[in-house]
């Protein structure tokens, strides 16, 4: 009878333990409205007004489930505004994160290798790098879009390794 008594208070345990971490990770309406705030921002192509919004939820909530997905808009906007070398920063960081989306995680890889491919035809050749890491990445979409942009580049023996 303990022995029942026992499990069914761990189960309960669990489960409010779980029940409490959902509660924890769920949006408050606060932050979910900055957030909807700066996308509608982005959708418009409000650039700077939109990393405003972004910037004020990544301060006032770090924690949010949404502060993440932040980082991906951050990424459009600063790229948006000619500001490679931080959207790239941006982008980097969503990819590495542990609830990225993965629609976004492809569409941010899809920006890193654009960007280090405008970065290397402004003459920064060890942008290249990103491109090249993306030559092994697990997606299918990312491999081989990043082979096309290398495949583009005038240094035919860059260009190769581009080649399956």
């Amino acid at each position: 009878m303990r022995k029942a008594t026992l499990l069914i208070a761990i189960a309960l345990a669990l489960g409010l333990g779980t029940a409490a971490a959902a509660v924890a990770q769920a949006p408050s309406a606060a932050d979910e409205s900055l957030f909807r705030e700066a996308k509608l921002l982005v959708f418009d192509k409000s650039w700077e007004a939109a990393l405003v919004k972004i910037d004020e939820l990544v301060d006032r909530f770090p924690s949010s489930p949404l502060a993440g997905q932040a980082l991906f808009y951050k990424g459009e906007c600063l790229s948006s505004l000619g500001r490679e070398r931080e959207a790239l920063r941006a982008y980097k960081a969503y990819v590495k994160l542990d609830d990225a989306k993965p629609s976004l995680v492809e569409e941010s890889e899809g920006s890193i290798v654009d960007l280090a491919f405008d970065l290397y035809r402004a003459g920064d050749a060890s942008a290249l790098r990103d491109i090249e890491s993306r030559l092994d990445a697990p997606n299918k979409v990312v491999r081989y879009y990043a082979a096309y942009k290398l495949s583009l580049v005038p240094d035919k023996k860059l260009a190769a390794k581009a080649a399956p």
